[in-house]
């Protein structure tokens, strides 16, 4: 069980990362900024894949045991839905940059 929270807490923490690179290059608008988080950008489904598949271990393992009351706790649930809302706003960020710029002079 310690190697699901493991695997679970490393996901988040890499999760994590990803949005910080694409906050930072938002902020900076450097090419190699942009560029470092396009490359980060890649592996976010695999990382938020495997947070979810172990979450749902863990909670299975809680179940199996009768302990579901002990996990998760609402410090998970706290970093769950950090998860979630970091996986949303890294597409996000993504897509703000793979769209292209309004042409000179171009009014919304």
């Amino acid at each position: 069980m310690k190697s699901m929270f493991k695997k679970l807490d490393s996901a988040a923490e890499e999760i994590k990362l990803i949005v910080t690179q694409g906050r930072k290059a938002k902020e900076v608008l450097d090419p190699k900024a942009i560029q470092l988080f396009k490359g980060m950008y890649t592996a976010l489904e695999r990382y938020y894949q495997k947070f979810e598949s172990s979450w749902e271990a863990l909670v299975d393992e809680f179940e199996d045991a009768e302990r579901s009351s002990e996990f998760p706790t609402d410090a998970y649930q706290e970093i769950k839905n950090s998860m979630r809302r970091y996986y949303y706003e890294a597409i996000a960020t993504f897509q703000a940059f793979e769209k292209p710029a309004p042409p000179v002079g171009a009014t919304s």
